[in-house]
């Protein structure tokens, strides 16, 4: 997506700015769109090129997915070399094949071309977006450059479509998930700024997907990890706690059973976010209370499993509280690195030890040892 000046780079505001009537591409000022003509005009027809290729926005999606293609292929080169893609099963030596979940031995390995459509079938046949994030085969999200790649193919798969579509909307969260798993925060919170509004022009009514948007917004936040970004991250995730419960009609005293079964997930990854923040923001106390009165991690494992994602990422939030926080005890910093040490465990069963969410596991267990030998 597109959230630059053509000519001088300068942020677009994605609610107003300049278009070239020829390719559509995107200026910040009417002063930028002359630059544009001009230099189009030197180069002979590069308007026209764009606006063949389906014009700007289209443009640039298939050339940032053939990019984060090519990537995604050479970081995964290593892993892929002899094997064949699960879907087609066909070789690597056209595309190439990559690998970016938890599957483990022979299985996962796919092309993007492949995984594409498999995606698109499922959106298409089933209203079912999850294929664009997670694996077909061991049902684990995608991570690092492969998201990345799947993000760009999503979005150059829906950008034609008419503002307000919901499946193109929908790839804009896709696309922003990618842009943010590689370490462009900034960027993504852009593209999900770029959702929120056309959610509240198009789809005012469907607050499910308004307060989905806005835990993206607030995970972004915590991420760019700048005081301000990371005080307003604090903010947004309360307040989209107290709405998300109001919506999911649960009582927040006695926590009855929810309305729809699928929302405790959500309510679960949301109190995991808030709690994120908090410990983000310094708030360590405050996070590991908010933890323990809503008994987060109890209710995560018998709901989830002792091995979810969102229960091991509850996990280290609460280790982290505990070994980031100078005036910790040796008791506190000893049950954090335990703490993380069976966590680090259980990453590597369930995602493989090369798993980002085990890196980071393993990242957080040093410091925490770190921590408890200097105690």
């Amino acid at each position: 997506m597109i959230t630059t000046c053509s000519v001088c780079d300068a942020t677009l505001n994605l609610q107003s700015f300049a278009r070239c009537a020829r390719c559509a591409t995107h200026c910040c000022s009417e002063s930028c769109l002359l630059d544009h003509a001009l230099v189009g005009n030197q180069n002979g027809n590069r308007c026209e090129a764009i606006a063949r290729g389906g014009g700007a926005e289209q443009f640039n999606a298939q050339q940032k997915y053939t990019e984060a293609v090519e990537t995604a292929v050479a970081t995964c080169a290593g892993d892929t070399a002899g094997q064949t893609c699960y879907i087609c099963l066909g070789g690597g030596t056209e595309e190439g094949l990559v690998r970016g979940c938890a599957c483990r031995g022979t299985a996962g390995f796919a092309h993007v071309s492949c995984l594409l459509r498999l995606a698109d079938t499922a959106a298409e046949a089933s209203d079912d977006f999850s294929r664009w994030s997670e694996c077909h085969q061991c049902e684990q999200n995608f991570h690092g450059v492969v998201r990345h790649a799947l993000g760009w193919a999503c979005w150059k798969t829906y950008v034609s479509r008419p503002v307000g579509d919901e499946n193109r909307r929908a790839a804009m969260g896709v696309l922003a998930d990618g842009i943010t798993e590689v370490g462009g925060p900034a960027e993504g919170l852009r593209i999900y700024e770029a959702q929120e509004a056309d959610a509240k022009c198009h789809a005012p009514d469907d607050i499910g997907g308004m307060l989905t948007i806005e835990g993206s917004i607030a995970n972004c936040l915590v991420k760019i990890g700048h005081t301000l970004y990371v005080k307003e991250a604090c903010e947004r995730f309360y307040e989209l706690y107290c709405a998300w419960l109001e919506f999911c009609l649960v009582d927040r005293e006695t926590d009855e059973e929810f309305v729809d079964p699928r929302a405790r997930r959500d309510t679960l990854t949301i109190e995991w976010g808030l709690a994120r923040s908090l410990v983000a923001a310094g708030e360590f106390a405050e996070a590991l209370q908010f933890l323990c009165k809503r008994d987060c991690i109890g209710k995560a494992r018998l709901a989830l499993g002792p091995d979810d994602r969102v229960v091991l990422g509850l996990l280290r939030v609460q280790a982290r509280a505990l070994y980031l926080d100078h005036s910790a005890s040796p008791a506190r910093l000893c049950q954090a690195v335990e703490s993380l040490e069976n966590c680090r465990r259980a990453s590597a069963r369930t995602f493989g030890p090369g798993h980002l969410t085990t890196v980071a596991f393993e990242e957080d267990l040093a410091a925490a040892t770190r921590a408890c030998n200097v105690c």
